[in-house]
């Protein structure tokens, strides 16, 4: 295993996820589970490209995601994808959840600052794309004035 990597104990949703085992299956059978998602997450890891570990923003969610697909295959019940939804969606989308709080982007000057925020990310991206190739971009769309919308995509 590599260190260019972000490991498991790293990523913040390793909290969220170990404490919905405890919940689910209890702390004992929820540690074995741990084990297996950790195993599996470290074995994921010797495939993956370099995508700039903690130095890039980004790779927080390519890590998460890899980290759910440690998890599914290591639940000996297998539940309902409708049900882990709900779950992955909360623990991936908190801090959006706790921006909507502060922001309202159905006002057109909040809509307009999340614009200047998606283009800024796209700057920092192009600058990561050339030391992490591997990587993505965010790439953002004209603004949306009359529709008061800012819209990007990943490249």
């Amino acid at each position: 295993m590599q260190e260019k990597h972000l490991q498991i104990e790293d990523l913040t949703y390793s909290r969220d996820v170990r404490t919905w085992l405890y919940e689910r299956y209890g702390k004992e059978q929820g540690e074995n589970i741990w084990a297996d998602v950790v195993d599996k997450y470290n074995e994921y890891l010797k495939d993956l490209p370099d995508y700039g570990g903690k130095k890039n923003g980004h790779a927080y969610a390519i890590y998460g995601a890899l980290l759910v697909f440690a998890l599914y295959p290591s639940l000996p019940d297998k539940p309902p994808i409708d049900e882990l939804q709900s779950f992955v969606q909360s623990m991936f989308m908190r801090p959006f959840t706790k921006l909507g709080k502060i922001f309202d982007l159905n006002r057109n000057p909040d809509m307009c600052l999340i614009d200047m925020v998606f283009k800024r990310a796209g700057k920092r991206d192009q600058k990561d794309i050339k030391k992490y190739p591997a990587g993505f971009i965010n790439v953002t769309e004209p603004y949306d004035r009359e529709h008061h919308a800012a819209r990007y995509h990943f490249a």
